[in-house]
């Protein structure tokens, strides 16, 4: 009797997983650039799977970080990167490059070592830098806050994003 038991948690557990691994693949199924940064509180560095933001790129410490699934990808350098934003170039410093993932990262964590506020209120994400400039405000959508910071950051007069 008690077999049955843990064969069915174990079942009930399988199902879960596979559940959660097909809505980790489904999540990011929309229109995905290389402008469009997803704002992480899990992880712990900013991330761009594109070389061409970069200008030059330096050896780091950093030799793999561990996804959402549990498994490891190499890490290739990392930088500073420049956006031209409609107001200007900004900068997002301390950005591994990691080729193989899909999505922009930018760590909340990050900005936060930095002295920059996220604040998560009704359904948004406002991000200030250190003197309280609001640098992105930006609508939740599918549970999630994506943004193009090449259109989000055009109304900030600050010079420095994460640095």
């Amino acid at each position: 009797m008690q077999k049955k038991a843990t064969r069915g948690a174990n079942c009930s557990r399988d199902y879960y997983e596979k559940e959660e691994h097909l809505f980790v693949a489904t999540c990011f199924a929309s229109d995905i650039t290389s402008e469009t940064w997803l704002i992480d509180s899990g992880c712990t560095h900013h991330m761009t799977h594109d070389k061409s933001m970069f200008v030059k790129l330096h050896k780091t410490r950093f030799s793999k970080v561990r996804i959402g699934n549990g498994d490891y990808i190499e890490v290739q350098g990392i930088s500073d990167i420049v956006i031209d934003s409609d107001s200007g170039k900004r900068i997002i410093s301390d950005v591994l490059y990691v080729p193989e993932i899909d999505q922009n990262l930018l760590s909340v964590g990050q900005l936060l070592e930095k002295d920059y506020a996220d604040v998560f209120k009704d359904k948004t994400c406002e991000v200030f830098d250190s003197i309280d400039i609001k640098l992105m405000s930006i609508k939740m959508k599918d549970k999630s806050f994506s943004t193009n910071i090449q259109t989000d950051l055009a109304y900030s007069s600050a010079a420095k994003v994460g640095n």
